[in-house]
């Protein structure tokens, strides 16, 4: 296994990247009270088969009181494991739970924007109507913010935890009109089902039903088989609130202030036309995965230079999850701090936001919150009727009755089974062919027992020094200089005349995201950051192993040829090229970082 290998920085080369003199300027283109919830109407007792009797109703929260985040209520079934949050992917095969998904998903839109239970509510707590939410207000300013912060991950946990806890309600309710012969279970699917993820590190493209389908069949409450208008697609505001130019999301559209998703630009910007898709996700969220060892450099993409430390030459969960929401939206919702939550695929991405850090801390059980963000209050959360979630009480998922189905057959194992178990798992999910060869070349084939036949090949299993070497361009950028969201474009090799030819390029490397409040003046947190660096990584290794002539990773070979070779280029959310002289502040460099395995962790 790669075991959160240490990092040995032996070489570091800036080569020059304030002002890229190569850079080719271009056109634009493309109040409640603090009560416990309470039943919302009188509620129906249904037997539900080996679960005893549950008051179906009681699952909806109420608006009339204080909405506690207390999770998917549990059943009467405590003992056993909480039901899993499933792929998308898998959600869809489950034809009982994805009928019910899609119609609660459908329920909540529905509901009026009055209600702080409907989707508008829920999704405006990430930023705009920038109103206080539940009771609770932002203790200055108007914003919940916690973006590039220690508490980054924690805070998105009870969120993504009270949009499951409604959805999960509206599909119990759904359940208990079907008038089929096996409603029961109708109600188990309902009571099993989970706020499903989009991994994105395994799958860049979302499946039809995510981005595509204008339609999708399901069984009805009736029995029938019968279309309904796919609400993964898109949230319609009813009414438009004044801060949104649109009547509804979008996804990259084209041009940019196109009031419609182009599907053909989404694909293309998750993915690429051309022969070498970048290796960003997957690449990334290994390495954040085994190669961060610490909360501060895992958990939010600010620059930690001049901090004590430098990060471990790769991306933070922040950075990535940042990167996601710039690409999938374009000059959407997605790509903007304040509407991003109206998009329904925002939701699907912050799932596996908080399944990738389930799967980190499981890797690196001594690691969390430091003080005193620890015991700092995730408002508007409330945890019970008097106080709100902190940090310390959100490292494991079990209380809030859900967990992951790489967790399925771990709860209540020891922290040393667990870290085992997953680091099978994500060896299996993500791990690159040569890392994990060379790791069990220096490890022992024991770590790798559940490692598919075929991975280790003859000429990987003997690793040479040169190959674990990890050329990586770094990026530190202003945060705010642009007023809007962005993207550093790293290429080796000429870039194409066109922008809209960048990402399908045979050059293009890969790319570093910022993802901006554009809005920085109504957010305490924000302000604090006006001058704050952010810090993204590209891995380079493996582009040159792959698409280069290169005949060894050796710095005497590999400087010059990046010297000559490497390129970058800045794009905006609305498809404006900037040019290098309105750049305030950017650096990117090239780092050489041996690996080193320790087997006796």
């Amino acid at each position: 296994m790669l075991r959160c290998p240490s990092l040995l920085l032996s070489r570091f080369l800036t080569i020059g990247f304030h002002r890229d003199r190569r850079f080719k300027e271009a056109d634009a283109s493309c109040v409640l009270t603090g009560k416990a919830p309470v039943v919302l109407n009188k509620p129906t007792n249904l037997s539900i088969s080996g679960k005893g009797t549950t008051n179906i109703i009681d699952l909806i929260p109420t608006m009339s009181h204080t909405v506690s985040v207390t999770g998917v209520p549990r059943d009467g079934s405590s003992l056993l494991p909480p039901p899993p949050r499933l792929d998308i992917r898998d959600l869809i095969k489950n034809t009982k739970q994805f009928a019910l998904y899609v119609q609660a998903l459908t329920a909540m839109m529905q509901t009026s924007q009055d209600d702080i239970l409907s989707w508008f509510a829920i999704s405006g707590i990430h930023g705009l109507p920038a109103t206080a939410w539940n009771g609770a207000k932002p203790p200055s300013g108007r914003w919940y913010c916690h973006h590039g912060v220690l508490t980054f991950p924690t805070w998105h946990r009870p969120y993504t935890a009270l949009y499951e806890q409604v959805l999960q309600g509206h599909a119990v309710r759904i359940a208990d009109t079907y008038t089929t012969p096996d409603k029961q279970e109708w109600l188990q699917a309902a009571i099993d089902l989970r706020a499903p993820y989009w991994d994105w590190a395994s799958e860049a493209v979302p499946p039809p039903e995510v981005i595509e389908l204008q339609q999708l069949n399901i069984i009805l409450p009736d029995g029938t088989e019968g279309p309904i208008d796919n609400p993964l697609l898109t949230y319609r505001f009813n009414p438009r609130p004044s801060f949104s130019s649109r009547a509804k999301t979008v996804r990259c559209p084209v041009p940019s202030s196109s009031t419609e998703t182009n599907l053909r630009a989404l694909i293309d910007s998750l993915q690429g036309r051309g022969p070498r898709p970048p290796l960003d996700w997957r690449t990334s969220t290994y390495d954040m995965l085994t190669r961060t060892t610490t909360w501060a450099t895992m958990s939010n993409g600010i620059s930690k230079h001049g901090q004590g430390g430098e990060r471990d030459a790769v991306n933070s969960l922040e950075t990535i999850h940042g990167d996601v929401h710039v690409i999938v939206g374009g000059n959407g919702q997605m790509s903007q701090v304040p509407v991003a939550a109206f998009d329904p695929i925002f939701w699907l991405h912050h799932v596996n936001v908080d399944r990738v850090l389930a799967l980190w801390e499981a890797l690196h059980p001594g690691e969390w919150v430091p003080a005193p963000q620890l015991t700092q209050d995730l408002l508007p959360f409330w945890a019970d009727s008097t106080s709100f979630w902190r940090s310390e009480a959100t490292r494991s998922t079990e209380p809030l009755n859900y967990i992951y189905p790489e967790f399925i057959g771990l709860v209540g194992s020891s922290p040393e089974d667990r870290k085992n178990a997953i680091t099978v798992r994500v060896n299996q999910l993500y791990g690159d062919e040569d890392d994990i060869a060379a790791a069990a070349a220096l490890m022992g084939a024991s770590s790798f027992a559940a490692i598919p036949q075929g991975v280790l090949s003859q000429k990987s299993a003997q690793p040479s020094l040169e190959d674990r070497l990890d050329w990586t361009a770094r990026v530190r950028s202003k945060l705010h200089q642009f007023g809007k969201s962005y993207t550093v474009l790293i290429f080796v090799g000429q870039p194409p005349a066109e922008e809209h030819d960048w990402r399908t390029s045979p050059h293009f490397a890969g790319s570093f995201a910022a993802f901006v409040n554009a809005s920085p003046e109504e957010c305490e947190n924000c302000q604090d950051q006006a001058d704050a660096v952010v810090e993204g990584f590209v891995s380079l290794r493996k582009f040159l192993q792959r698409y280069t002539q290169l005949e060894t990773l050796e710095p005497e070979v590999v400087i010059p040829f990046l010297k000559d070779q490497i390129h970058w280029r800045i794009q905006l959310i609305d498809g404006t090229v900037v040019p290098a002289r309105d750049v305030e502040e950017l650096e990117v460099a090239v780092m050489s970082v041996p690996l080193s395995f320790s087997p006796e962790d």
